[in-house]
């Protein structure tokens, strides 16, 4: 082809309407249903109907010709019925008329007609020449609309959109209101039923919200409590995105579900030309209940390599990998100045892992979960994109379940210290009490990275007994034989459920081998040092007062078949052995 060319052709190459001199292309629907294409174009919003209809394009690039209609049959669209549906576009001079009219029955109708532009101008812009005009409105579009995969239901009322817009497509001038009749709806996330109310005016480059309230009422209880939010004020995007905002909130309810239900009252004001903008503001929550379950705070990382790692397969090309640099974000260069006060109203329930080694078998062993009431005042800043939270929360009441037992909560605090907010300090102390025999005591300290927790009694200060009064209601040395014998598996995997604790705190495999017998009071727990050292220390009832009460002993390997033991006690009791193994 290019030998056949000349290089006057090969000029008009990047010119469209100098290769084409005529355009005739159609388009017809015949009873197309509408859900199928919705279907193949990826939307998941409920449509439906039969459409007919169809388009034509003739003449040139420069100056198209477009005529044709489409016309829509047992409509619907949510769960709106679209009882009309006509969209029609006609040549006329230098244009196009447009008309569409959409029906809704009863429930609202919308329409829209004008004319727009065809010709494009001779100095090569793709903009149409030529000014527009366009009115529209009606009714009121139903807010059933909306209804669809996202939970909204129980809709009623209309969305009303009208005005005009007309003048030059790179320069329209612009005047819509947006309003609601009698709007209201139901959304199942978050269980809260909504009556919006609306008026708004958009006028060339400005948004003028006179009103935008929103009242949500609770879906359940015996007495369901209803709060608003109002949104006043201007946005203007002339050429830059200034905003000019103020909200107020009076027992506005953000979530009323099991796990999470939020009210809160107060004032925001937001300021400044986006990003750039100023955020200030109290907030006083009067409702707050969240659960926390013990799947959202169990490591959840999985087996992959240190990206400090590089791994070298045979054949295989090492390509370095390019780390991408993190993007600043526009928020980063908001700043933000909130006091959130939580006005004694505040009720965490969550459940802690503290070790997953014994499956659901022992799954009392496994988990302690607090139940709190928290107040107490924050503030909530941001600086050159760092976010800090500053305050201390105070717990008012509660409980912690430990062991299959409840602890009643008599003090604690939770301390957000600045930029480390999603790793506050912890401080619980909690008492259990166990019929005759004393109170059992736990105390949490550390922060969520590195929590902390000792379990001890003012009566009982050995380990095994405190562990036994949990699970049985009384120390190891109350027990009888039965009781010891049916008991020690269970007592073992609690001490080392707490030792699973402590070994995510400090690092190390604490508590790997831990051997009781509550009927003798015996207890043998043990660690190794290294990979090739040993170290158990046993607590036993001697037959005679020479023979050691408690002793430690060390055992190294020596080689595959050989390993040594050193043990000594406290009634000066010592002995070295070398062993032998031989398997056959």
């Amino acid at each position: 082809m290019t030998a056949l060319m000349t290089s006057e052709d090969a000029e008009h190459l990047g010119d469209p309407d100098d290769l084409v001199e005529h355009v005739d292309a159609r388009l017809t629907l015949n009873n197309a249903d509408v859900s199928q294409l919705a279907r193949m174009a990826g939307v998941q919003h409920p449509v439906a109907g039969v459409l007919a209809g169809g388009f034509g394009v003739t003449g040139s690039l420069e100056s198209p010709v477009l005529r044709g209609g489409l016309v829509l049959v047992n409509g619907r669209l949510g769960a709106a019925d679209l009882s009309q549906f006509s969209m029609s576009v006609e040549p006329v001079d230098r244009g196009f008329q447009v008309e569409t009219t959409m029906g809704f029955g009863k429930d609202g109708d919308f329409e829209l007609s004008g004319f727009l532009p065809s010709a494009i101008e001779p100095s090569g812009s793709d903009v149409p020449s030529g000014e527009m005009a366009l009115q529209f409105g009606g009714a009121g579009i139903p807010v059933a609309v909306g209804a669809g995969p996202s939970g909204l239901v129980e809709a009623q009322g209309t969305v009303m959109v009208e005005g005009t817009i007309s003048g030059q497509f790179d320069d329209p001038q612009v005047d819509v209101r947006l309003g609601t009749h009698d709007a209201a709806f139901t959304l199942l996330p978050t269980a809260l039923r909504y009556e919006p109310a609306l008026d708004v005016r958009v006028v060339d480059e400005t948004v003028n919200v006179k009103q935008f309230g929103v009242r949500t009422t609770q879906l359940w209880g015996l007495s369901p409590s209803s709060g608003t939010f109002d949104l006043t004020g201007t946005v203007g995007f002339e050429d830059e995105l200034d905003i000019d905002l103020s909200t107020t909130m009076d027992g506005f309810w953000l979530s009323s579900t099991r796990s999470a239900e939020l009210a809160t009252s107060g004032g925001v004001e937001i300021s400044g030309t986006y990003p750039d903008l100023r955020i200030d503001g109290d907030l006083k929550l009067d409702d707050a209940k969240f659960v926390v379950g013990a799947d959202m705070l169990k490591d959840t990382s999985g087996f992959q390599v240190d990206p400090m790692v590089t791994i070298h397969r045979k054949r295989r090309d090492v390509v370095e990998r390019v780390v991408p640099k993190a993007e600043d974000s526009d928020t980063d260069r908001m700043t933000v100045d909130l006091g959130i006060d939580l006005g004694q109203a505040v009720r965490l329930r969550a459940d802690v892992p503290m070790s997953d080694e014994y499956g659901d078998k022992f799954s009392q062993l496994s988990t302690m979960s607090v139940d709190l009431g928290l107040d107490g005042q924050l503030r909530v800043n941001q600086n050159n994109g760092v976010l800090s939270v500053v305050g201390e929360l105070e717990t008012l009441r509660g409980e912690a379940t430990a062991m299959g037992k409840r602890f009643g909560i008599r003090e604690g605090t939770v301390t957000f210290t600045g930029e480390d907010f999603a790793n506050p300090q912890l401080n619980l102390d909690a008492s259990h009490r166990v019929g005759q025999y004393g109170s059992v005591d736990i105390a949490i300290g550390g922060d969520v990275d590195h929590t902390s927790m000792e379990l001890t009694s003012p009566e009982y200060p050995d380990q095994t007994d405190v562990m036994s009064m949990l699970l049985f209601g009384k120390p190891t040395s109350a027990m009888s034989e039965t009781e010891g014998e049916s008991g020690a598996g269970l007592l073992s995997a609690a001490m080392a459920s707490v030792g699973g604790k402590a070994a995510k705190a400090t690092g190390a495999a604490f508590l790997q081998n831990v051997q009781i017998d509550p009927g003798s009071g015996s207890v043998k727990v043990g660690f190794p040092l290294t990979d090739k050292v040993y170290l158990s220390i046993e607590k036993v009832n001697s037959d005679s007062d020479s023979d050691n009460m408690t002793q430690a002993a060390i055992e190294w390997i020596l080689s595959r078949s050989t390993y040594g033991e050193v043990v000594t006690g406290d009634r000066g009791q010592s002995s070295g052995d070398i062993y032998w193994r031989w398997r056959f």
